[in-house]
């Protein structure tokens, strides 16, 4: 007889890292010197709340900010390119940013969001963080998927294995920054034998 229980970790050192190094509570500077003021507003294009609401929480994320504005070049990645123009308009602007031209473009790759009724924040955030992760994936070359082997390896192990298969095929500053790692665990409780089986999530913190 199985029994079931799920634990959530980080494996992303660099995540622990950055967030002990370079968190700032007010702007954002990187080592050219840039600093990153998103003081105002977004401006309600009709229905849009849930689009504000959730590119508010993005750019007031400065450890993501930081990473977005060290990616090297953003030929041909649209939606975060639209989105890095926006940090722009509000790191310079001392009035409200209007994100038509962003709303627009994001519409048009997801139909769901051409109109102006209103949708979910969290499942718009979740595809816009999956839409930048794409387009920032450092993997040119993205090999065959692979499962993981469990035989006769510890959760620790497999853990982190599991977390380098996955980033052989998708590894952003996105996943840098927000992924987390479930780990499913299954054990006998007759016998206390157990299995494991892991899953990336968008780690929310606590």
């Amino acid at each position: 007889m199985l029994g079931h229980n799920r634990t959530i970790s980080n494996t992303s050192d660099t995540y622990r890292k950055y967030t002990n190094d370079d968190k700032s509570s007010t702007s954002v500077s990187d080592n050219n010197n840039y600093t990153y003021k998103r003081l105002v507003g977004l401006d309600n294009l009709g229905n849009t709340c849930f689009m504000n609401t959730s590119l508010q929480c993005l750019l007031h994320t400065d450890l993501f900010i930081m990473r977005l504005y060290r990616i090297n070049s953003l030929i041909g990645k649209p939606i975060t390119t639209s989105f890095f123009d926006i940090c722009q308009e509000m790191r310079e602007k001392s009035t409200s940013v209007k994100p038509s031209s962003f709303k627009s473009l994001f519409g048009s790759l997801h139909s769901i969001y051409a109109g102006y009724s209103q949708q979910d924040s969290q499942e718009f955030l979740r595809k816009l963080l999956e839409d930048i992760s794409k387009e920032t994936n450092r993997v040119a070359n993205i090999p065959a998927y692979r499962e993981l082997d469990t035989k006769n390896k510890t959760k620790e192990i497999l853990n982190n294995e599991f977390d380098r298969l996955f980033r052989a095929r998708e590894d952003s500053f996105v996943v840098d920054t927000f992924y987390g790692q479930f780990v499913n665990i299954f054990k006998c409780v007759e016998c206390n034998f157990e299995t494991f089986s892991f899953e990336k999530l968008i780690y929310k913190g606590d």
